[in-house]
This record gives structure tokens, sequence and C-alpha cells, in this order.
């Protein structure tokens, strides 16, 4: 390089280097990336350079690059731009250039790994490190290959979008490549399922271990333990692949027996119940075929668990026909009313279009149908129709076909029959006291007549449909479903769901719906508004388009007028409120038919609306709401009528704000944004009522989404949405110490500054980034109890919503700081607030909650990804005296038990020896609620092989006859033996071998005869019993019937 390309190189990086990257978007990266590129590959040692440069930024920031000192505003984001700039050299990634050196390559796979953090904008550097895997995975050194197998079970606890993904790619890549005394290790079950790698990929190591029996046993046993575990299942349904290599006759003798007591106590609510349905009986049918389902059948296993086998078979493509041991098991779940629906489902499963009915499933289906006494539920509704839509679909390829075997005719003649005998039997129920379940046939029977059929093959459409109904079929059924609708004052759902379909051939008509309003509009009830939205949909389906106009010109004209005396002064009049809620459910209905209204007509009529329900909204908020009502005319004095009018008018008011809402979501398009937000913000704000608010919330988020055609409205309206989310966060600093409203959570604004965020589509997500800084920064600082609550519950919302996980995430840190800085505050409603932000963060962090202690992730996993945190939480525990916001960080450590890893990391194991000896200084100090915290964060960070060393422990602090000594010890004995009874929980989840309960007797008889034996025995009984009663493990139960009677002696 000559003088000139050197001070132009220095030049480049130097501004590079300058650079807020943490703005950058993806292709400003990548523009970066190919701008360093060609200047470094300028200099003739590309690879040097960039080994000199990523090595220095570790320890300073600063590197020197031709005589020039360069220093780095952000270390980390540089960094990620160089190993970025790899993907632009071809020859690295060309298959046929043979000139690379592999020393490079590993040298890049090794900076890679030593650069990582979980950042989004690590993923390109991830994507690159799977290309040269591709290409030289099977020549870098095996250590190499195990480092990297490491790492990527590292980055699998990021949770990132696509660090899984990376995750999973790179273990598979390297699993052949790892040395088979590490491979080995996976043989061990207790670390399954591994994270960052799919047990699938693990089958064929197991399975030529599995004609070891103990192994298969221990296999069998990890698969139940999985199958319990709703995040495990799935790896268990892999797991439990590897032991189908066996003959059926060594499943029956090994594998069984296990299942078995299993099956016959199953709780069918349970994940255990789910994990037999998706994999169990799916991949031991697969293997054994009906040998399986004969074996079961003979079993006293429950009949759910048959049926649900028969199930299976009969989705298979191999399924030929049912034996007599079928067809019983199908009428005993029908004539069940348990398993009713599973019958069903079994005779509604057809793979295949040529799959022919055969008359014990007519039978079968029928007697379903005839033993109904109710409607059908909507999943029941589902399948009747599936077994209808399949039986029509055969019977026109039947009809199709020029097959004029006899055999063929009598199909079609049983086929047709049957058919007719169903509509005939749902016509007979309109009239016989069951019509909703009648109507749910006839609508399926209407929709085949259409052509919708449900099923899951391909079918053709064929034109000569066999279920159309002549028109003196619809003439009369329309004469009977008017009958059972006057009658019923339109209140039967399924009826008008099929009078909506035949509306051509009923008179009900605009006039008719007017009549009916007028008349029933002083019957104010929740049941009258139904009534009015049955009928509005049978006569808005009949009308023609003009006709709808007209209607809606009509109503909107009526509703505007009402909406100007619905108040006397400051009084509501309940009537009008009630009118105004049946004309906006005619209203609706005309909307949703989307006919071609003019947008003034939407944008007046909300215009009138806004006002109005503001001014309700403010006084829903009173608890004296019933003293403002007004019925004909008289104001209501009297203190019963009082109260019992309040609930009901509560009711008619909220539907008549969520009409409302909803005819605003309806008409977005046409109405103006501006106030609509604000208006929805107005609502959030003041009122008193569960479901407009969440109602208004999710309007909201609708509107704040929608743009306009013109670039400068667009413009507009995002400064004004800025504008109204500073105003927001401004209010959180003057909300009132006393909550105005009565919803159990004030939504205050949270909800405002959530759908704003949520609205904000850009790339740099800077709505969402300001909003968190701000609230964050008020955090931060000293303010009122009412505003650091309102800003903890703002912030708790926007990081438990999975949608902005990724946008929030850099903020976790900080987050998780806050949250134990505002555990010190003494006010009850920051503490609350601040519970409920730090359970967001465990479930967010942690996992949900599946047993006892028990989530898939632990603090070690969340000091993996935010090593930072380790010290502010010592610190914290380390105070002396200690303040509550210590609690907050047991808190995060007890949540969750600590599981051993195939891959320890050095760091993250002494960090956690540090916590050990920090929380057993902390429970010899504390004697109160902070050494019981301490005892189950202790707990939480124990593992199975080191129960031994833990119960010598224990014991050696419970020493009762020096109880001089314990007192010089401990301030409070009673904590140390909390901590024994806690350990001693936790020895009973863990451990499942004798090994260590002999461990635990010899123990406690030999080497401890200094303690008091009664308490001893007191202690090692109830550990056995409940073990045994948590377990319900034999060889448990003699094991304490062994030590109950040497104890009795």
């Amino acid at each position: 390089m000559d003088n000139n390309d050197i001070r132009e190189l220095t030049s480049c990086m130097s501004s590079i280097c300058t650079f807020n990257l943490s703005n950058f978007l993806k292709n400003d990266f990548e523009n970066t990336s190919v701008l360093l590129y060609n200047y470094l590959k300028k200099t003739k040692h590309y690879f040097d350079i960039l080994r000199y440069i990523i090595n220095t930024l570790e320890t300073q920031h600063f590197f020197v690059l031709n005589g020039y000192k360069i220093f780095v505003a952000n270390k980390y984001l540089f960094k990620l731009v160089l190993l970025m700039s790899i993907k632009h050299d071809k020859d690295i990634f060309d298959k046929k250039c043979k000139s690379v050196k592999l020393e490079n390559i590993e040298d890049i796979i090794h900076l890679i790994i030593e650069s990582y953090s979980a950042n989004i904008h690590f993923i390109p550097v991830l994507r690159i490190l799977d290309s040269l895997l591709k290409k030289y995975k099977n020549i870098i050194r095996h250590e190499l290959c195990l480092d990297t197998f490491i790492f990527a079970q590292r980055i699998s606890l990021c949770p990132i979008e696509g660090f899984k993904y990376y995750s999973q790619v790179i273990s598979k890549h390297m699993l052949p490549y790892i040395n088979s005394e590490y491979v080995n290790l996976f043989f061990d079950i207790t670390f399954l399922p591994l994270r960052g790698l799919e047990t699938s990929e693990l089958i064929p190591f197991f399975s030529k271990k599995c004609n070891n029996e103990e192994f298969t046993k221990s296999l069998v046993f990890k698969v139940l333990n999985m199958f319990a575990n709703n995040l495990e299942s799935r790896e268990g349904g892999f797991l439990y692949k590897a032991i189908m290599f066996m003959h059926f006759d060594d499943w029956k003798r090994l594998v069984w027996p296990h299942f078995y007591p299993k099956l016959i106590s199953i709780d069918f609510e349970g994940e255990f119940f789910q994990s037999i349905l998706k994999y169990w009986i799916p991949i031991t049918l697969n293997t054994y075929k009906l040998d399986f389902y004969n074996y079961i059948y003979e079993t006293s296993v429950p009949l759910c668990i048959k049926g649900q086998i028969l199930l299976e078979i009969k989705s298979k493509t191999c399924f030929v026909g049912y034996s007599s041991k079928m067809v019983l098991n199908l009428n005993s779940l029908i004539m069940n009313k348990t398993y009713r629906f599973l019958g069903l489902q079994i005779l509604s499963t057809f793979h295949k279009r040529t799959t022919y009915p055969v008359k014990d499933e007519l039978q079968l289906f029928k007697l379903f149908l005839y033993s109904q006494m109710s409607e059908l539920d909507n999943d029941h509704v589902k399948y009747v129709w599936r077994f209808l839509s399949h039986l029509s679909i055969v019977l026109m390829n039947m009809q199709s076909t020029n097959n004029v075997l006899d055999v063929n005719n009598f199909m079609i003649y049983l086929y047709m029959t049957f058919l007719k005998n169903i509509f005939n039997f749902a016509s007979d129920l309109l009239n016989s006291g069951r019509p909703e379940f009648g109507a749910q046939i006839l609508n399926i029977f209407w929709k085949l007549s259409q052509g919708e059929y449900n099923v899951r093959y391909k079918y053709i459409s064929l034109s000569n449909c066999t279920m159309a109904l002549d028109e003196m079929s619809y003439v009369k059924l329309s004469e009977t479903i008017e009958n059972l609708l006057r009658k019923s004052n339109f209140n039967y759902i399924e009826v008008t769901n099929f009078a909506y379909h035949i509306s051509n051939y009923m008179k009900f008509d605009s006039d008719y719906l007017l009549g009916f309003l007028n008349i029933n509009k002083d019957c104010i009830s929740i049941k009258t508004s139904e009534a009015v939205k049955n009928l509005a949909k049978i006569v808005v389906s009949k009308n023609s388009i003009d006709d709808n106009k007209q209607l809606y010109y009509k109503l909107q004209s009526e509703a505007k007028i009402i909406l100007s005396e619905l108040f006397c002064g400051d009084l509501f009049i309940l009537e009008n409120i009630f009118k105004e809620v049946l004309l906006f459910d005619i209203l609706l209905e005309i909307v949703k038919c989307k006919i071609q209204i003019d947008p003034l007509y939407y944008q007046e009529i909300i215009g009138s609306c806004i006002p109005v329900v503001t001014h309700m909204s403010k006084l829903s908020a009173s608890e004296k709401i019933h003293t403002r009502l007004q019925i004909k005319d008289q104001v209501i004095n009297d203190t019963n009528f009082e109260h019992m009018i309040n609930s009901k008018t509560k009711k008619i008011m909220e539907a008549f704000l969520n009409n409302i809402l909803q005819f605003i979501m309806d008409t977005l398009n046409y109405v103006d944004l501006k106030s609509v937000i604000t208006f929805l913000s107005s609502i959030i704000e003041s009122s008193n009522m569960r479901k407009p608010t969440t109602t208004s919330a999710q309007v909201l988020i609708l509107a704040s989404e929608k743009k306009y055609d013109d670039y400068t409205k667009n413009t507009d309206l995002e400064n004004f949405k800025m504008l109204l989310l500073s105003e927001v966060l401004s209010k959180l600093l003057e909300v009132p110490s006393a909550q105005q409203l009565t919803i159990r959570r004030n939504p205050e604004s949270r909800l405002i500054v959530h759908a704003l965020c949520v609205s904000d589509k850009s790339a740099h997500k800077t709505t969402l980034k300001w909003v968190f800084r701000e609230l964050l920064n008020i955090l931060s600082n000293d303010h009122k109890d009412s505003t650091l609550s309102s800003s903890l519950n703002c912030v708790e919302t926007l990081i438990s919503d999975n949608t902005l996980y990724n946008d929030t995430f850099e903020f976790i840190p900080e987050v998780f700081l806050i949250c134990v800085k505002m555990f010190d505050q003494k006010s009850w409603t920051v503490r609350n607030a601040n519970i409920q932000l730090a359970k967001a963060l465990i479930e967010r962090f942690h996992g949900v909650l599946v047993g006892y202690n028990n989530r898939p992730k632990s603090i070690d996993d969340l000091f993996n990804i935010f090593p930072n945190l380790a010290v502010p939480f010592f610190q914290t525990l380390s105070k002396n005296p200690l303040t509550d916001s210590a609690i907050i960080v047991m808190q995060f450590f007890s949540e969750s038990q600590f599981t051993k890893k195939v891959f320890d990391d050095d760091s993250l194991a002494t960090i956690r020896n540090s916590f050990l000896r920090l929380f057993i200084q902390i429970i010899k100090n504390n004697s109160n609620h902070y050494g019981i915290f301490a005892v189950r964060s202790y707990v939480s960070l124990c593992i199975e092989e080191d129960i031994p060393i833990i119960i010598q422990a224990s014991f050696a602090l419970v020493n009762i006859l020096d109880y001089k000594t314990l007192l010089n010890n401990f301030k409070d004995p009673s904590v140390t033996l909390k901590f024994v009874t806690e350990v001693f929980q936790y020895v009973n989840q863990a451990t499942d071998t004798l090994e260590n309960r002999t461990y635990l007797t010899y123990y406690v008889e030999e080497e401890n005869s200094y303690v008091d034996r009664s308490t001893v025995n007191k202690i090692v009984l109830k550990f056995l019993f409940d073990y045994n009663k948590a377990t319900s493990n034999d060889e448990w139960f003699e094991y304490y019937k062994t030590v109950t009677k040497d104890n009795k002696k």
C-alpha cells in the first residue's frame, strides 16, 4: 500500500469507529462491513489485522494502525462489524478455493465464540459461523469442534428470535466430529434434553445401546418423566423412538409394565395424557400396528385410551376396516356420556375420498344423533359436518361414474336414504322441543348444498350437487322457522343462523325490524339487544343494497337525535341509552355487509358519539351512578330500587360503549384517526368498566397502525402520536395518590403507552425505545409513590408482550436492577407493582412454572445471558444489615432449581460457589425472613450428586447436644432447622437412587452419634414418608417400613 492508501484506510477506520452503531439498521451494518473489508483487504494482511484489532479491544478502547491511535466509541458493535466483514471474502466460502489457511479459519471461529454477547446484532455473525462450519467442519480440530458445540449450547439460552435456530444448526454440524469420549457423556440421560440439540439427533446413538435391558429401563423412566413436562414432552417423544427397535414381545416385557400403572390412574387434564396422545400412541402404533391395539384392548386401561388408539388407527392410510373389537369399542364410546365426542371423532375420520362409509358407521352415527338430548358444542358440529361432508362427496363420486353395478346402485340408495333420514330428523327437531339442535344440522345441510365441505383431504368439486333442496323444501322450512323465531322473540341463535341462509324465503323486512325495535325498546335487557341483533342479521341479509342504505341513513338520523337527548341536565335517561344500543346493533349489522356508505356519514355519527361517550365515561367512574338515572321522566329516589337498577344500568352502559367501539373498529378506514385516538385514550384513562377499557386498547392499536394514502397526513399523524405519548408520560408525574378507578389493576396510562408502542412499525423502533428510556429515567429518580407504581406497570406491560421481546431485550439488565432497587421502597403501592414486574421477569427468563420449584431455566442461565448482573446481585446480598431488596434478589434464585449440564462453564461455576458461600453466611447471621429466603436460594443452587455433602453439612449445623455452640454460631437455631427441612424437601424431589438414601441413614447412624437420636429419626422418617407419598414408589415404601420397624425397637 502506498501512503495515500494508508491515509485513506486510517481515515476510514477512524470514521467508522466514531459511528453511533447502536442505531444502525441491518443494511447499515452490511454497507459498513463491505467498506471495511475493501480497505482491509488492500493491506494483504486482512486476517492478521482482524485478529489484532479484536484481541486488542478486549483490554482497551483503542488500537494502533499504521502508527495512528484509533479510539472506538462502541467496542462490541465495532467488533461485530469486523466479524461481518468476513462474509465478503469470497475465497473463504468458495468450495473450490483451497488457498485459505486452516489456521485462519480456526482463528475466525475462535474469535466469533469469544466475541459472543446476547444481542440481536450477533445473528449475522452466527450466519457466518454456520457457513464456515458447512465447508470446514470435517477438517478443523476436534478440540475446536467441542468448543463450538459448547458454544451452541450457550447461545441456545438467548431468548432473541434466531438464536435457537442457529444453536441447533451448529450443534448438528459439530456432533459427528466430537471425540467419542465426550459423545458418551450424552448417554447420561440425566442431562437430557440437551439445549441447542434436538434429541432426535441422538436416536441412532441410543438405539445401539437399547440391547442393554438396564439401560432400556432407565430410558423408559426418563421418557415417563419427560412426558409429564410440557416443555420436555416433545423431546421425550424422540427419546421414546429410540426404544422402538425391539420386538413386540420385548416391548410388552420391558416397556409396558412401566406405562401401565400410569395409564390406570391417568389425569385426563394433565400434560402426561397429552404426551400419550401426541407421542406414545402414534409412535407405538406406527411400529407395532394392530398388534398394539389388540393387546391394549384386552387390558383394563381406561376406555378413553382405547378410543384414542382407535382414532389414530382410523386416521392412518393402513386402515382397512373395522374388526368386531373396534365396533364394540366405538359403541361403548358413543353410549358413554363422557366419551361420546371421541366416538364421533373416530366416525368422522376419513383419510381419503375413496373410503366408503360402512353400514356399521352409518348406524353408529345415527345412534349418536338420536341419543343427543341437547344442542351440540362447536366441536361436535364440526365433526358432524365432516362425516356428512365425506358421505356427500362419496355419493357424488359414485353418481358421476358410469358404473351401473347393482352393488354401486345399492350403495347410492343406502347413502341417499341415510341423508334424507337425517334431514327429516333435523326438520322434526324444530317442532319437538330441540329447535337449536335441529337448526345446527340443517345449517350443515345448507353448507353442503352450497358445496362447502369440511374434509381433510383434497377433493374435486362436482357441479351436480346431490344435497341441493327444492324450492318447496325451503318455503316449508321458512314458515316453521318464522313461527319459531316469533314465539321465542328471536332468542334462538342457531335457528337465526339458519334463517340467515334462507332469508329470501322469509317475510321479515325493514319495516318489521323497525316495528320490533319500537315495541321492545322499553323492555330494557341484554336479551332484547340479542333479539334485535338476530332479527337484524336476517333482514339485512335479505335486503338489497339500496334497501340497506336507506335503512342505514334512517337509523343514523334517529341515532343522532337520541344522542342529543341522552342527558337531562346531569341525569342519564336510561330509555334513550338503551334505544341507542338497539340502533347501533342494527347499524353494525349493516356495516358488516361492506356496502358503500358515504364516509361523511361515518364521521358524522362518530363525531356525535365522542363527546357523549367521553362525558359518560367520566360519570361512570362515580360510585353513585344510580343516582343519575331517570326512567320515564322520574328521578329514582327509592334506595332499594337504586341498588337493584345499578347492575342492569352498568350492563346497558357497557353495551352502549362496546357498540360505539365496535362501530369505530369497523369504520376505521373512513374516520379521522387523530380524534379517534384521542377519544380512545380518554376512555382508557377514565372508564370504570373492564370490557370497554380493554376493547378501547385493542382498537387503539388498530387505529395507531393505520396509515393515510397521503404522506403529509401520515407525518402529521406520527407527530400527533408522539405528542400524545409525551402527554401521557408527563401525566405519570401527576398521577393522584389515591386510585380513582375500581378496576383491580388501574389501567392508568399503561394501555395507551403499550398500544402506541406496539403500533410502531419502524425498523429502529424509535418510539418504543424512547418511551422505555423515559420510563427508566422516571424510575431512576425520586418521585411520588403513585408515579413510580404507574411507571413500573408500564414497564411490566411492555416486557410481557412477546411481540416486543427482541426490541426490549437491550433494556432488561437495567430493568432487573431497578426492580431490585424498588423493593426497598416502603410504599405497598410501589412494592405491589414491583412484585408484578418481578413476576414478569421471572416468567420471561426462567420460564413458566411446571412443578414445585421447577422452571425450564435457572439463575445460572440468567447469568449466562447477562453476566454483568452477578456483581450487583452479590453486592445487594452482602449489605450489612440486609435490606428488603435482598428478598427480590433471592426470589430470582429460588424460583427455579439448578440442574447440572453436560459442559459446565467455569466462570458460572465460580459465580455459583460464591453465592453458595454467601447464602450460608446469611443463614448463620439472620434468624428472620432473610434467613428463610437464603435457605431456599441455597437449595435452588444444589445438584443431585452433591446431596451426600449437603446432608453432611446440614447435620453438622444441627448439633442438638451442643446447644451453646449452636447459639454462638447461629442467632436462631430454628432457621438452621428450617435449612435442614428445606434440604430434605429438595432431596425428596431430586434423588431417586437408593445410594443416596443409604448414605443418609449411614451418616446419621455411624458418623453423627453425637446428634440427638430422636430428632434425627424424626427427620429421616418424615423424609422417607414424604418421598413415599410424593412418588408412590414401592421400593421406597419397603425401605420406609424397615426403618420404621428398626426405630420402634
